[in-house]
């Protein structure tokens, strides 16, 4: 696995210390010129986070599919990336594939692929806001499908003193209101 340039790493350090050494030997910087010359998906190159990364090998595993990194190909994708929502383990696999960084980016030197936690931090939060944002969305839509799928959900939407009067103008009209909401309402 890696780039079939990488060189070899030193043979007696842990295997910890051979991933992470083999990544940052032989990066070097990157000018936004070379990175738009990899933009096929022959020759894929992506940068983000101001980390290159030559992904062509990786093309045909991406689990969302080649067709999707080819489509950024040569240029920045660091917004797409986070967009995605990739995982720490994601981040991580990535980190073999990093081949230099971008001119500019110095600082990312020796880095590897940023974790949902440092990248939370550098955007001024703690990683928390995302998940907290993401499940007010799971409850809304949960509630919305669940009073769309009750009897008393066109009440609730147009509101009750719609339902009094139509109930006034009908001899048999009846609403059975959920359990816990009311009791029945009933009109002979």
């Amino acid at each position: 696995r890696g780039h079939p340039n990488a060189p070899t790493a030193n043979q007696n350090a842990s295997p910890a210390q051979v991933s992470s050494e083999l990544c940052i030997m032989g990066r070097r910087a990157i000018s936004v010129e070379e990175l738009k010359a990899h933009s096929t998906s022959k020759d894929c190159w992506i940068a983000v986070h101001g980390l290159v990364y030559d992904v062509t090998e990786f093309l045909s595993k991406h689990p969302g599919g080649g067709e999707v990194i080819v489509e950024l190909a040569g240029q920045d994708s660091t917004e797409a990336f986070e967009d995605i929502a990739h995982s720490d383990a994601s981040r991580e696999e990535a980190d073999e594939f990093i081949v230099g960084w971008l001119e500019g980016h110095e600082e990312m030197k020796d880095a590897m692929t940023k974790r949902i936690a440092e990248v939370a931090a550098s955007e001024g939060g703690s990683g928390q806001g995302r998940a907290a944002l993401l499940a007010v969305g799971v409850v809304a839509v949960a509630a919305v499908a669940f009073f769309l799928s009750t009897p008393i959900s066109l009440s609730m939407f147009v509101g009750l003193r719609t339902v009094f009067t139509v109930c006034q103008n009908s001899p048999a009209c009846r609403l059975d209101i959920r359990q816990g909401w009311g009791s029945k309402l009933l009109k002979k």
